[in-house]
């Protein structure tokens, strides 16, 4: 007689995950895997397209030494694109942070204020953003306005310069918040899946905490920085990592158009394959330096 074999809940569960787990581990190995693995191929080697295919000729590591030694611009423009990362991390990350509280707040047109905010996401698609860069008007437009001289001057002296000559803040603080504002229209673009990320940790948050904060005569302030805060702390870090990934692909990062340029138009694939090696790896480590700091900021605030 056959004996019954019963299977755990906890067995039976893992066999349907590794069911869900398959697509991703195909796009991992078919999407990402074999490109990769082409990618440092191409970067040690010279790309030569003829009729019979592509031909490739090794030739080591002269594509880094060109990307890194001989290109000057390629040098360029990856320190520029990984200072302007470094620069809008906190300014998206607080931008974020805080419209999400006041979207989280309950008010009288919050739905619609609502799809004002997450509007930008629908318009920053690459499709529409590569419509708006080269719609001829568009350029026409802004020529004209860099050409107008009280124009520049108005963008020039805002908020953070006239606080600092009225003496309310140290030159290094207002130079950063004239940066902010300059670029308040390309924050609130990319700032809207973070606002999606912040808005879903304030709505997660138990209200118990908040009904017995305010029993114990906890004030708004209060509030915010013991709870609010606190538990929307661990959330920094996929939105810092999302900021990263999503500005090192952006259509507006000069790098990742330049090596782009490079294999696209100079047809150069071995030099463009060893300059997006060179330029993910400083993304990996800028990804790397976040996830420590952020780590730490986490665990002060959880203790």
């Amino acid at each position: 007689m056959k004996t019954r074999r019963y299977v755990s809940f906890e067995r039976k569960k893992a066999k349907w995950g590794y069911v869900f787990v398959l697509p991703l581990l195909f796009g991992m190995i078919f999407c990402f895997g074999i490109p990769f693995i082409k990618t440092v191929w191409y970067s040690l080697s010279k790309v030569n397209i003829g009729l019979d295919g592509i031909n490739l000729e090794r030739t080591g590591v002269l594509n880094y030494y060109n990307a890194l030694f001989k290109d000057i611009f390629f040098r360029e423009y990856a320190v520029s694109s990984l200072l302007t990362m470094l620069i809008n991390i906190p300014l998206l990350m607080v931008f974020a942070f805080f419209s999400a509280s006041i979207l989280n707040t309950k008010f009288r047109g919050r739905s619609f204020v609502r799809a004002l905010f997450f509007l930008p996401l629908a318009l920053t698609s690459s499709a529409f953003m590569s419509f708006t860069l080269n719609d001829g008007m568009t350029q026409l437009m802004s020529n004209e306005l860099v050409n107008n001289e009280s124009l520049m001057t108005l963008q020039s002296y805002n908020i953070g310069r006239w606080l600092m000559d009225n003496g309310f803040l140290p030159k290094i603080a207002s130079d950063y918040l004239s940066v902010a504002f300059d670029r308040i229209k390309e924050i609130i673009n990319y700032s809207t899946v973070q606002i999606l990320i912040f808005l879903t940790a304030l709505q997660s948050a138990p209200k118990e905490l908040y009904e017995a904060a305010r029993v114990e005569g906890a004030t708004g302030w209060e509030l915010f920085w013991k709870i609010t805060f606190p538990l929307s702390s661990t959330f920094l870090l996929p939105c810092a990592i999302y900021t990263i990934v999503d500005w090192s692909m952006s259509i507006n990062n000069k790098a990742a158009q330049y090596l782009n340029d490079m294999g696209m138009k100079n047809y150069d694939f071995g030099l463009s394959a060893a300059m997006a090696i060179i330029y993910s790896t400083a993304v990996l480590l800028c990804i790397a330096a976040v996830t420590i700091l952020m780590k730490r900021m986490v665990k002060k605030y959880d203790s």
